[in-house]
């Protein structure tokens, strides 16, 4: 996350007050939510490629959790940051479809 790395959440909003935000680079060497989209969903691409035939188990915090689901799911940013977050040890289900969305093309639920 850059410069924010180690801080609590409330001193990185304090120091970087739009660091959150999706698009916004202004804020120096950060990870903007729209970065960590990015860097989420290209891993999860290439773990489904090679993995995709098995059940796996995605262990990490909220904001990546909260970036993936957006990238799967095709949504907007706002209707993901507006979720409440993920609460510790809750179980999402990523179900991969047996055929793609006819609207969308994806083939994850």
């Amino acid at each position: 996350m850059g410069d924010v790395e180690g801080m609590q959440m409330d001193e990185a909003k304090e120091k970087y007050a739009s660091y959150l935000e999706f698009y916004d680079e202004t804020g120096g060497n950060i990870e903007t939510s729209k970065k960590l989209e990015e860097r989420i969903a290209k891993a999860f691409h290439k773990h489904k490629a090679m993995h995709g035939h098995k059940n796996v188990v995605i262990v990490s915090h909220g904001s990546a959790i909260r970036m993936l689901t957006k990238s799967i799911r095709n949504l907007e940013y706002e209707e993901v940051r507006d979720k409440p977050p993920v609460s510790n040890s809750e179980v999402l289900s990523l179900d991969v479809l047996a055929s793609p969305c006819s609207k969308c093309g994806n083939d994850l639920f």
